[in-house]
């Protein structure tokens, strides 16, 4: 265990310095309750992110909100997610976009209106996201927003779509590295009943044993 994971982060650096490496370590172990208490515990509201699922580049500060509220729809806690997606539309009141940001700005307010109930407008104002990085060549922009996009699809009604697009990620250059696609839980809990689903992570799990990744 990460002992940087056992002591609350007391100062903003703390933050800056640890919150990446516990946004992508805990979640995988299922410790959503243990990532939680560290963002409650955190003295600062947000911090810059450098890594979603590619690099980030240009777009400022991210609220600590954001990543608390996709733990609280991991354990379900339907209320608590509700005050979360409020206090990324506070975040977003108080900062400027700018034309770096606007696609991120907007995946931001696409996962505070998932958080707040509302699935349909999310996946609406997460494709529209996804055509704002479409016509700018920045990859890095565009994997993110197009992968974000797809987690917000997985818990919405659109379960079918987000598997699709899992599929085409497996495969396509630029892709996802297999492993992501059945550990990451954004994925695996809200998709983890369908068949189509299952059986991409069992490929998946098929081609990492016979390339002898782990």
């Amino acid at each position: 265990m990460n002992p940087l994971f056992q002591i609350p982060w007391r100062t903003p650096q703390d933050v800056q310095s640890y919150f990446s490496d516990a946004a992508m370590e805990l979640p995988l172990q299922h410790r959503y309750e243990e990532f939680r208490h560290l963002v409650d515990e955190s003295p600062v509201e947000e911090w810059r992110c450098t890594y979603h699922v590619w690099p980030l580049y240009r777009v400022g500060p991210m609220p600590v909100a954001d990543e608390r509220g996709w733990m609280d729809l991991l354990l379900g806690e339907h209320a608590q997610a509700q005050r979360d997606g409020e206090r990324i539309v506070a975040f977003l009141k108080r900062t400027p976009e700018t034309k770096w940001n606007q696609w991120f700005r907007r995946m931001l307010l696409a996962d505070a209106q998932l958080f707040e109930g509302n699935a349909d407008a999310a996946a609406e104002t997460a494709a529209g996201a996804v055509s704002l990085t479409r016509s700018r060549p920045d990859v890095s922009d565009q994997m993110d927003a197009y992968t974000w996009a797809t987690q917000i699809l997985a818990w919405s009604r659109h379960k079918e779509e987000a598997v699709q697009r899992l599929e085409q990620l497996s495969t396509s250059i630029p892709g996802l590295w297999p492993g992501y696609i059945p550990a990451e839980p954004k994925f695996s809990v809200p998709l983890g009943h369908m068949a189509a689903y299952q059986a991409l992570t069992a490929r998946l799990s098929e081609q990492m044993q016979a390339l002898a990744l782990k």
